[in-house]
Formats: C-alpha cells, structure tokens, sequence
C-alpha cells in the first residue's frame, strides 16, 4: 500500500493543484467536511492515472517509439493549457459569465465603524447613532457582526419611530450574559465585559427596548453539515471548546439575558438570523450560466435547509417565549431565500446582508417595534 502510494507521490502532487484550480474556477465551492474526503480520492484517482498513462511510458526506454506517444504530448500540452486559462481567469467572475455591474456593485461594503474596540474600552458604551438626535437613546441594537450589518434597518425602523438609538457590539459576540467566549482576540474584543456594560447602560439611562441581533448557530452548530465554523461560548474562560458545552452555555446565557433585562422593565427583541447561503453571491450567479443553468433562486439556499440549520436555536428561543422578530419570513419565498435577482444580490456575502437586503426589511422593522413604542 505504503509503495503504491510512494509511486504516485510525483503525480498526486502535480494533480492536486489542478484538480483544485478547475473546481474553484467553475463552482467556487469550499472544500470542507465530506467535500474534502470526495476530492481526495479524486485526486488518489487522477494521481493513479496520470502515473500509468504519462509517468509511466515515459519512464520506459521504448517510450518514443510508442505510437500513442504523440497523441499524449497533445493531450496534455492541450490540458495544461486549459488549466493556465482556468488559473488566470477564476478570480474574474464578472468577465467570464458577463455578471451585470449592478450585481457587482451591490456586493459592496461601507464600514459603519460601530464596532470600535478603542471606545468601547474607554466609554460606557460605542456604537453608531441611529434614528431621531436625542441626547438618550431609547432603543439599543446589540449583537455580532450581523446586528452591524442590519445597521441601515434599525436606523430606518428608530427614524420612523422617532426615537433615538445605538448600534454596538464586538465581531463573534453573543449578546447574552454571563458568558465568555473563547475566541482568540477577546483582549482586544471582550464579549463579557460588554455584555456588562452594555446592561449597566440600560439600568442607567432606563433604556426601555434593546433588539438582540446575531449568527445564532455561529455559537450552537458551526454551519451546515458540511461546514465546520465556530465561535464557541462558556460559562467560564476554562470550558471545553465544543458543541455539547457551546450549546448548554447558550441556553443559559440566554435565560440569564432575559432574565435580567425584564427584571428592569425592558422589552427584548431578538432578531432571527440572516439565512446563510452556501456559496457567496457572485458565485451563485455564475453557476446560473453553467449547465444545468439552473435560476438565482434554485441556487440560493433552501427554505428547508436554513430550518434545519436554525432548529436548536428556534427550540431555545420557544422555550423561552422570546419576541422573535423573524426576518427570514420576509427573505424567503417559493421554498427558497433568494440571494439576490438578476441584477443585485441581497447579501454582501454568504451570509450579511447588504443595502438591499436591509431594505426588505424596512416595513418589518418598524410594524414590529411600533407595538411596544
């Protein structure tokens, strides 16, 4: 076995790279979980082939006079070739399957800035100011990267209801207290410490609504089935990074959270979360020119499989009888949670959404949070 695999080292070696760059270029697939072990044997298999049929002959003395020879030199130079357009176009989507500008343009990012770790060490609480100039704000939006991202609908929904409001939170932070998260840069971005602070600033300016926004099952699933991304939460900086003690934690955390904020009076939200798409948006579009030519929204994520990826958390919230504010009903449709159109994606990428996708949600917004305003 140990010889086998030592006489198609050379090939293996050679082939991945090339196997990798042409499923890059046409899928822009991640290889991860069981799509790593099918690409695998699938280079094992290249590997094998490419040392019997042109490793191999060359290798023997008669090689030249092999009548197929020449046929091979054609055959590979020809391959080669082909991987040398597919290496110097994959990272041009929009030339190569004619991605409209607008689509393009859509994909892009505004740093909103309010999740700045600087201040947020040094004032009571940072953000980004939304809604109506009132020296107190009424309403604080809080959570991960997501609630920054949902930044242009809760401006929308605090203008509307002319109130004055404050965007914060940390990258991989999980509004809830009484929780540490072990990720690797909490000295810089300290989850528990402004979850604290975030709570003592509602005590002390009576803040009478606070909206939680997150990845939810960025801290209870790591993704999809086949994908493996985590921010694992603890009840103390020393637990164990894994599913079984993220999710314990994340149910406490959460009881602990509503516990304390409506012994206050205060009126928690919790925003469901954005439904994550399996590819990023350019890479959906142009799998939509390859055969199957298959439509935007047969290629965005299945209303079924972002149920399934959400049902722990959904389960938790149930319990709890949270006040959901679910966004997925209004960015799904028709069995799907279309990424975008034909001319402009909804998400920035697979799973923040954009101006556009915020602005779906302007109407949900501000029904919602007008009944306890």
């Amino acid at each position: 076995m140990l010889v086998s695999i030592g006489l198609i080292s050379f090939s293996f070696y050679i082939s991945h790279q090339i196997f990798l760059a042409i499923v890059a270029s046409y899928t822009g697939a991640k290889l991860v979980g069981v799509n790593q072990l099918i690409a695998f044997f699938s280079i094992l298999l290249l590997s094998y082939l490419s040392w019997k049929f042109i490793e191999l002959p060359f290798l023997r003395r008669n090689f030249i006079s092999n009548k197929f020879f020449i046929l091979k030199v054609i055959i590979i130079a020809v391959s080669l070739y082909q991987v040398h357009v597919l290496l110097k176009t994959h990272s041009n989507f929009q030339e190569r399957y004619s991605i409209p500008e607008s689509f393009i343009e859509s994909l892009a990012v505004n740093p909103s800035k309010c999740f700045v770790p600087e201040k947020n060490k040094v004032l009571e609480i940072a953000g980004c100011h939304v809604g109506k100039k009132q020296p107190k704000p009424r309403i604080i939006f809080f959570g991960d990267s997501h609630a920054e991202a949902l930044l242009p609908a809760f401006h929308h929904a605090s203008e509307k209801l002319g109130i004055a409001g404050i965007v914060t939170g940390y990258p991989g932070c999980l509004p809830f207290l009484g929780l540490v998260s072990l990720r690797h840069d909490q000295d810089m971005y300290n989850c528990k410490e402004l979850n604290q602070r975030v709570l003592n600033f509602v005590k002390e300016y009576k803040v009478p609504i606070l909206v939680l926004a997150a990845k939810w099952t960025y801290y209870t699933d790591g993704g999809y089935p086949d994908q493996n991304s985590w921010s694992f939460v603890s009840q103390d900086k020393d637990g164990e990074k894994n599913k079984e003690n993220s999710r314990k934690s994340f149910v406490f955390g959460l009881k602990k959270t509503l516990e304390q904020y409506q012994a206050l009076g205060v009126s928690v939200f919790i925003v469901s979360q954005t439904p994550q798409q399996k590819l990023q948006p350019v890479h959906i579009y142009a799998k939509t020119k390859v055969p199957p030519f298959s439509s935007i929204k047969e290629m965005s994520i299945s209303y079924e499989d972002h149920l399934d990826l959400q049902n722990f958390v959904e389960t938790a919230f149930n319990k709890q009888d949270v006040r959901l504010i679910k966004i997925d009903e209004v960015l799904c449709s028709e069995g799907y949670c279309d990424v975008g159109n034909l001319s402009i994606s909804y998400y920035s990428d697979d799973d923040h959404l954009n101006l556009h996708g915020n602005s779906l949600l302007y109407p949900l917004f501000e029904k919602e949070l007008s009944l306890d305003w």
